[in-house]
């Protein structure tokens, strides 16, 4: 539901948008086929490597999944992407930076 309401609400917005979320799923499910199809997903466009940031903390599993992403429109210009590899969350937090004309 909840990417249901946000791909209604990028695709009745005109202006730039970055939307960064802990989206809580994978590259593999219709949420993400939704959104990749009105914005894109920047760890997939200039990302190296895997981009995994969950789970994480003490005593988690190794870091098994891509589940938080930085989407951009088309008006952005990507430049750099990192998983930071500090964080108090069950999650690790990923830094984008961005050119906009």
């Amino acid at each position: 539901a909840g990417a249901v309401a946000l791909a209604s609400a990028l695709a009745d917005d005109p202006y730039p948008a970055l939307v960064l979320c802990d989206c809580n799923t994978s590259d593999q499910t219709e949420d993400y086929t939704l959104l990749a199809a009105l914005v894109k997903d920047t760890w997939r466009e200039i990302g190296a490597g895997f981009g995994l940031t969950a789970p994480h903390g003490e005593g988690s599993a190794p870091l098994l999944l891509r589940s938080d992403y930085i989407w951009h429109s088309g008006q952005f210009t990507p430049r750099w992407i990192a998983v930071w590899p500090e964080s108090p969350s069950d999650h690790l937090p990923v830094l984008a930076g961005f050119d906009l004309p």
